[in-house]
């Protein structure tokens, strides 16, 4: 969630680039989806979650 806040500094600098934006909503994207698959019952889908994360 650091990379979270860091991205928020840089959207209040930048504000209307749609680059700090993006990076705004993955750096949310990435733990949710981690924490999501975690609570999966499945290896299969943990690391389908995990592969999400990382794309």
């Amino acid at each position: 969630m650091e990379l979270a806040r860091e991205c928020y500094d840089i959207d209040a600098v930048d504000k209307g680039k749609q680059l700090a934006d993006h990076i705004f909503k993955t750096s949310f994207s990435v733990p949710s989806n981690i924490a999501e698959g975690s609570q999966r019952k499945t290896n299969a889908d943990f690391l389908r979650f995990l592969n999400y994360s990382a794309s």
